[in-house]
């Protein structure tokens, strides 16, 4: 069958699906585990793309440890204190945000009367927050610069008896999930395939989608220096991007590195990690030692957060590839470099060109707003706004994105992250038909895609905890009318799901040749009830019938209907369905 034909054909599935939501009952418009160990392998990947999600045993997460008393002098909260040396740091922090400088006053002189009162109390963030609400200026109606001002300027540092940093400790011995280990030591393990037999891999990571990059920094050192590897932090964030461009333009960026910390949401950190921002300091006066650094690991881990904050770490004021950026690209396209993030770390490589169109990087939004909304092409709202008005009319839940896209160093398709489990299907398949590419892929938590550019094709395989659901638009659906104040929005195309241990190979025309994992790479299942995320749980239970499936969800009604390209794959007692080419339709009627 010639390709206009397999065209036609599969459009006209997917309208027959879509024909089927006659005969259900519509709903009105409203407003808005399964465990398996990481599968070695003897390739050489480029890319670990994971989806979040990675439990870890550490102090600041006890619920991930078989035995939670085994930290000593390790930093398990975040202390605050309300006392007049950390209302003088607000006073102080306040002259970086002019444009907020009543609100820094109201809340300046609202907690000068706490104290005076009930104060020079050690608080955790639970208890500051209480405290707060009793006042006349609450926690959740403080736009965000004061907000994390107020944060930074009160959190206490935490000591050791011998006055040393209290850092955060982690055991991957006591991680009760074993699939987050194995990920990470997989991530290792594609480092060393990188240098002499016998020596160690040297890691580099990047914290930088954190709003707080310091804090984060001993939890990943540490989780790969117990995964095997040599670790360096590279303190690279936006706020030094910023200063090296101001240096390279003969300005003196690096004395405005404390202002520019600031412009970015993040006070004061000299007082709470002294040894971190001097490295950052010195990093600033001599660019030259982070390419040094960069070209002498092999491999680089970007962690999850915000992905807007990490593009910004690594473009350059004129939205093109930093020094930085570009020399990962460089080593990345010679094999010598594994580029690896989770969550946000993830998102942000989603980029380049692909079906001569640009492949945008995903921001923000919930599927609930897919169809209701669309797509916008417009900065994600601050991740406080649901306490709060969102800037330029866009909802906390919208769905946004970068128009250009991430970094491009996955640049087959979108990118999605924490999947299954936040039922993202529609967030996908909506931004995949809008943006006219053929492929989205969505990893889901504790999962991580491999990703190995070849020749000719490029091979995936899938490891960790669950799957990739990918959506395949090469012959979608988007229909959109309205007859007075009745809309009418359907949306269809042909879904994947690759279970943990299947292999994947995108020929030159993206069309994908998959390999089914064995049996025997599994571990028993969970029953279908206790799966994350309506969708799975749908397709699990219905797995090879290809009888009409139908289900409603946020107002929207979803089918799926196998054909004779439809492929299955499910092990006795897997509490997953592995397809290939299942036909989906979504539909919203509104009015």
């Amino acid at each position: 069958m010639d390709k206009k034909s397999s065209t036609t054909s599969t459009k006209d599935r997917l309208r027959t699906i879509s024909s089927t939501f006659s005969k259900m009952i519509f709903i009105s418009c409203f407003t808005v585990s399964y465990n398996s160990y990481a599968q070695g392998t003897s390739q050489r990947f480029d890319l670990l793309l994971a989806g979040g999600g990675l439990k870890t045993c550490a102090s600041l997460g006890p619920q991930n440890c078989k035995n939670a008393d085994l930290f000593i002098d390790a930093k398990e909260k975040i202390v605050y204190r309300i006392d007049q040396r950390g209302l003088e740091r607000l006073h102080k922090n306040s002259q970086f945000w002019p444009e907020f400088k009543p609100q820094f006053q109201r809340l300046y002189a609202e907690l000068k009367h706490t104290y005076a009162s009930d104060g020079d109390r050690e608080l955790d963030r639970s208890a500051l927050k209480s405290v707060l609400e009793d006042t006349k200026t609450p926690f959740s109606s403080l736009p965000d610069p004061v907000y994390f001002a107020l944060l930074d300027s009160l959190e206490v540092p935490l000591l050791t008896a011998d006055n040393q940093r209290r850092r955060e400790q982690v055991s991957l011995k006591q991680t009760t999930n074993l699939s987050s280990v194995a990920i990470y030591q997989t991530f290792v393990q594609q480092a060393a395939m990188r240098v002499e037999e016998g020596h160690k891999p040297r890691v580099a990571v990047v914290t930088a989608s954190s709003r707080d990059p310091f804090e984060v920094a001993d939890f990943y050192i540490e989780v790969f220096r117990q995964a095997g590897a040599e670790v360096v932090w590279l303190p690279l964030d936006n706020a030094l991007r910023q200063a090296l461009d101001r240096e390279a333009q003969g300005l003196n960026g690096c004395a405005a590195l404390e202002q520019l910390h600031a412009r970015a949401l993040r006070f004061d950190r000299q007082r709470i990690y002294p040894q971190r921002w001097a490295a950052q300091q010195a990093l600033c006066q001599s660019p030259q030692s982070l390419l040094d650094t960069l070209a002498s690991v092999q491999g680089i881990f970007f962690n999850g957060g915000d992905q807007s904050l990490t593009l910004a770490a690594l473009m350059n004021g004129q939205g093109g590839d930093s020094p930085t950026l570009s020399l990962i690209r460089q080593r990345m396209a010679r094999h010598e470099l594994i580029v690896g993030g989770t969550s946000a770390g993830t998102a942000v490589q989603a980029g380049g060109v692909n079906q001569q169109r640009p492949i945008p990087m995903l921001t923000n939004g919930h599927s609930r707003n897919a169809l209701r909304r669309g797509i916008l092409a417009l900065s994600a709202p601050s991740q406080r706004c649901s306490q709060q008005p969102c800037a330029s009319g866009v909802l906390a839940d919208d769905i946004t994105i970068r128009g250009s896209g991430g970094t491009g160093l996955f640049d087959v398709g979108l990118l999605d992250t924490h999947f299954s489990e936040r039922d993202r299907e529609a967030r996908l398949a909506m931004a995949v038909i809008d943006a006219g590419q053929r492929w989205g892929f969505g990893v889901d938590e504790t999962t991580a895609l491999l990703v190995a550019y070849q020749p000719e094709s490029v091979r995936m395989h899938v490891v960790g905890q669950s799957g990739v659901f990918a959506v395949d638009g090469l012959d979608s659906v988007h229909q959109h009318s309205r007859s007075g104040e009745k809309q009418d929005v359907v949306i269809g195309a042909l879904a994947h799901y690759w279970p943990s241990g299947t292999t994947i190979e995108l020929d030159k025309d993206s069309n994908a040749h998959i390999i089914w994992p064995k049996a025997s790479t599994h571990l028993p299942g969970k029953p279908v009830s206790d799966l994350p995320g309506r969708w799975r749980q749908a397709t699990t239970s219905a797995c090879g019938d290809k009888k009409p499936l139908q289900w409603q969800q946020y107002g929207y009604q979803f089918a799926l209907q196998g054909s004779d390209k439809t492929q299955y794959y499910q092990e006795d007692k897997a509490s997953y369905c592995g397809y290939a080419e299942w036909p989906f339709v979504i539909r919203w009627v509104c009015g």
